[in-house]
């Protein structure tokens, strides 16, 4: 990295469990505390910006975002998605969204699936 080649540094967070079951969901707070100890060293380690992906609930999504807040490391969230167009613990990817928003004011700078 140099100011003749800029670069983003992302550290990468998956979820707790299987990305594509929802099995043995965390609370929103239990999501913050599990996620916060990785998310503090990527802090440390100065990256730029936290890459969460294959997100299968909104819980685990909204605890990570406030995790990633705490410290001030901008986030992107990814949703694993079904055939449906669904999560697989049933939300649309609108209420998805909609519920992480609305938890952490907007805090994901965006969002992927």
């Amino acid at each position: 990295h140099s100011d003749a080649t800029p670069c983003l540094i992302s550290g990468n967070i998956g979820p707790r469990g299987d990305g594509y079951v929802p099995s043995d969901r965390m609370t929103i707070n239990q999501a913050r505390a599990y996620h916060a100890p990785q998310i503090v060293t990527f802090a440390k380690a100065g990256v730029d910006m936290a890459s969460v992906v294959t997100i299968n609930y909104p819980e685990e999504a909204i605890g990570i975002a406030l995790a990633c807040r705490d410290v001030d490391i901008p986030c992107v969230i990814s949703f694993t998605v079904e055939t449906d167009g669904n999560l697989p613990s049933g939300e649309t990817i609108r209420d998805a969204i909609a519920m992480v928003d609305a938890e952490t004011h907007a805090y994901p700078a965006y969002y992927m699936i």
